[in-house]
């Protein structure tokens, strides 16, 4: 009796550590969601080196989960440590090739270096996995208007905007190169779109100011400039000096 008993305690035993054993991985699942939910929070309020901390904890626990190293990479990249973001980046490529977000926002670390042909060249991939992703072409627009090369930046503007016909931003943009290219009243479309779309957006006035000065529209330009203040942008006072002294000069000619 005695050895039935002891039997039966040591299968009891054996079947509590199978359990036990079982019971971690789920418990460790859950933890790491939680660092996960806990940096994503991190990142909407701005607090980006605590969600690199709680992102950092989730890749301890499972150092191959493709959203740690996302979210790091982009909390990185929104401290411009562009070096550790284009690693977590690439760590997420190299787990999963076919991941065109990684793509995307590697690009976009890669573009705010300057590092304008690698950048074009990852938002390549990434329209290539994922031919409507209107960010990869707005974003390859913005690196070919880096290297001064407006008309392929057009294009990519272009279609941002037939993929996602409210995209404020890509507007703008397009308006900034067709400004550079001296086609300032498409320029001034694009901007008063972009207006249209989002009446808070600072630059487009900004930038429209500028465009209506270049024509001699010096009233519009005003307008514009105290608009884009109230928005809280930064204007460049060398600007304003001389739209100021354009005006003055506009009306003792009158």
């Amino acid at each position: 009796m005695k050895a039935s008993a002891m039997h039966k305690e040591v299968i009891i035993a054996a079947i509590l550590m199978v359990l036990a054993w079982l019971a971690l991985p789920l418990a460790a699942q859950v933890t790491v969601e939680t660092y996960l939910k806990k940096g994503n929070e991190m990142l909407k309020v701005g607090n980006y080196a605590q969600a690199i901390a709680d992102f950092t904890e989730a890749i301890k626990l499972d150092p191959k989960n493709i959203q740690a190293y996302n979210g790091r990479g982009v909390a990185y990249e929104l401290e411009e440590k562009f070096d550790p973001a284009i690693d977590d980046f690439s760590k997420v490529i190299e787990i999963n090739p076919q991941d065109a977000a990684a793509y995307l926002n590697r690009g976009i670390s890669y573009r705010k270096q300057g590092l304008f042909d690698k950048s074009i060249d990852d938002f390549t991939k990434a329209l290539k996995l994922d031919p409507k992703m209107a960010d990869a072409y707005q974003n390859r627009g913005l690196a070919y208007q880096g290297k001064r090369d407006y008309d392929p930046a057009i294009a990519d503007y272009n279609k941002a905007i037939e993929l996602k016909a409210d995209n404020a931003g890509a507007y703008v943009n397009r308006g900034l190169a067709y400004g550079n290219q001296g086609e300032i009243e498409q320029a001034i479309a694009d901007f008063t779109k972009a207006i249209e779309i989002d009446p808070q957006i600072a630059s487009a006035y900004q930038y429209r100011a500028i465009a209506y000065y270049g024509l001699g529209r010096f009233g519009q330009a005003w307008s514009d400039v105290r608009k884009a203040k109230v928005l809280g942008a930064q204007l460049d006072h060398d600007f304003v000096e001389k739209l100021r002294h354009a005006t003055e000069g506009a009306l003792e000619e009158k």
